[in-house]
Parts: structure tokens; sequence; C-alpha cells
């Protein structure tokens, strides 16, 4: 029993640090974008900018979202099912 309350923990404490990082990762998109938008009115040429924003601003938004999306969509969902099950498990163990 104390193997499935460790691993219980461990599942939480992953959950707790993946749903932080998350947003983390999503204020710092948000910024990202903010502060990429005001280099064009910071007297950069227009040509600088969109070469810019076309070959680098724009793929590491991309990857932003991609890993955003997948840590929701992906790995979130894989550890509450997995903190289900240990939960369940553990209250089987209590119950006997």
């Amino acid at each position: 029993m104390q193997d499935l309350q460790r691993q219980l923990e461990a599942l939480q404490e992953l959950q707790s640090f993946l749903t932080q990082f998350n947003e983390s990762m999503r204020e710092k998109s948000v910024e990202f974008n903010a502060r990429f938008r005001q280099i064009h009115e910071n007297g950069l040429s227009t040509q600088f900018a969109d070469n810019y924003e076309a070959n680098f601003a724009d793929p590491n938004l991309q990857h932003l979202r991609y890993l955003i999306a997948n840590i929701t969509d992906k790995d979130l969902p894989y550890v509450n099912q997995n903190i289900a099950v240990i939960t369940e498990a553990l209250e089987r163990a209590r119950m006997s």
C-alpha cells in the first residue's frame, strides 16, 4: 500500500508540474507574441520584421502552441487516468 501511495504522490507532483509548466508556457507565448508585434513599432525595417515573422516568430509560436496542446490533450489526461487507477487501487486496499 505504501508503494501505491508513493506512486500516487509522484503522479500528483507530475500533474502539478505539468499544469504549472503549461500555464507558464501560455503566458510566455502571449508575451512572446506581444513583444514580437512591437518590433514593427521599434523602428526595424519592414523587410526585417516581415522576414523575422515568417521565418522565426511564427514557427516559434507554432512550436509553443503544439507543446501546450500536447500537454493539455495528451500528457495531463494520461497522468490523470493513472491517478484515478492508483486512487481506486488504494481505496480497494483500504477496504480489504
